[in-house]
């Protein structure tokens, strides 16, 4: 007998199935605001970026939710944004960000926040298509993250999605 080390994956088959209880655009907006008022921001913009010259069914270019709130410093990104069904918050699913999957097909996420490993402001940000996802293992997938240290000794956090 033959013992082999496999990883174990999630097929996006499991995650679309997640993404069902963001049943309709609403919800899934909900949860991205809910997401804000949870990292303690006191600023909540939205933006409808909207081109009727746009060869879009709905004129709607682009939505974006940014808040002021603490932000994700980049020593923690890949556990809380990258990592689907974290454990980051308290009777949470860890999926909250990925319901902009039922607003549009492409999902961008950009935030500053102290980071407390190396005692400075860090920039990060990825960005993702619902076409990279189609019928693929997620641990198989390669994302670029952009990341850098700041300068800044009290840059503003954000996070906008």
């Amino acid at each position: 007998m033959n013992t082999v080390t496999e990883k174990i994956t999630t097929n996006t088959r499991v995650i679309k199935s997640l993404l069902v209880k963001y049943s309709d655009t609403f919800k899934a907006f909900k949860e991205l605001i809910n997401n804000s008022i949870q990292a303690n921001a006191k600023n909540i913009k939205i933006t409808v970026a909207y081109d009727d010259s746009v060869m879009v069914k709905s004129g709607i270019e682009k939505i974006t939710i940014e808040d002021d709130g603490h932000g994700v410093p980049y020593s923690e990104f890949k556990k809380r944004i990258l990592q689907i069904a974290t454990d980051v918050k308290e009777k949470g699913q860890g999926i909250g960000r990925f319901g902009s999957f039922q607003i549009g097909e492409l999902m961008k996420i950009e935030t500053v926040a102290f980071d407390p490993a190396n005692q400075q402001f860090s920039k990060t940000s990825f960005g993702i298509d619902t076409i990279d996802l189609k019928d693929i293992e997620l641990e198989k997938t390669d994302v670029k993250v952009d990341y850098q240290y700041l300068d800044k000794k009290n840059a503003s956090s954000y996070y906008k999605v």
